[in-house]
């Protein structure tokens, strides 16, 4: 497990390829209720191989674990949970196949990298291919509205 996967998540989606990521971060306080207790649960699922792997002796682990029990109980006490990083971005490869245009609206370094979709096809190629498939997504099987005429079902 990389628990300091967060700090690296933005730049990491850069080097994918994505041209202009969004990143937000939340970090959540509490103070009452079961959430609260969520770092002393943690600790006690992982505290067998805390001590297995030699880092905290069973004795230092149950006092620990009781502390963090008693603090749990005080609604004076915070606990502040770990960082939770979110990074988001378009794909930068629907450009790149022809299928979406650049929005002339937008400018600077990101103008032409993401954009709105584009079909030039005629409108009988259009009939054809589902927009869903025309973007890359797999089309949902069309359904057809109200009585079936005679003959066709």
């Amino acid at each position: 497990m990389d628990y300091a996967l967060s700090r690296r998540l933005f730049q990491m989606v850069l080097a994918a390829g994505s041209p202009a990521p969004e990143i937000t971060c939340n970090q959540p306080v509490v103070a009452r209720d079961e959430r609260k207790r969520l770092l002393e649960l943690s600790v006690a699922e992982a505290g067998p191989a805390f001590v297995e792997a030699g880092l905290i002796t069973p004795d230092e682990l149950d006092r620990t674990l009781t502390e963090m029990r008693r603090l749990n109980a005080d609604s004076t006490v915070v606990a502040v949970m770990p960082r939770l990083a979110q990074v988001w971005a378009r794909k930068p490869a629907l450009l790149d196949r022809g299928l979406l245009e650049a929005d002339p609206l937008q400018t600077g370094p990101e103008r032409g990298r993401v954009g709105r979709a584009r079909f030039s096809a005629s409108p009988s190629a259009r009939s054809r291919v589902s927009p869903a498939r025309r973007i890359g997504r797999p089309a949902l099987p069309r359904t057809r509205a109200g009585p079936t005429p005679a003959g066709l079902g």
